[in-house]
């Protein structure tokens, strides 16, 4: 089934099959967050900007703006606690 018809038939089932509001709302809720996150990929960067990126990581490592692997896994662990 191509794109169009699968869009069809899922608006088709939305107004005959959902009766309920709060059903309604966790679908749009669920297609509102997935959007959001398709469009937030990750790994969406130019050449150019990633060497700005390892550019601007190695003048921090020579300013010595480091940070351990340990340091880094508490702060992580103690934000989602």
């Amino acid at each position: 089934m191509e794109l169009d018809a699968r869009k069809a038939k899922l608006v088709r089932e939305i107004l005959t099959e959902v009766n309920n509001i709060e059903l309604l709302e966790k679908i749009s809720k669920y297609l509102h967050k997935h959007l959001q996150q398709t469009m937030n990929r990750p790994c969406q960067f130019t050449v150019e900007e990633l060497e700005q990126v390892l550019e601007q990581s190695q003048e921090d490592i020579k300013k010595g703006n480091i940070s351990t692997h340990e340091d880094m896994v508490k702060e992580v662990f103690s934000k989602f606690r």
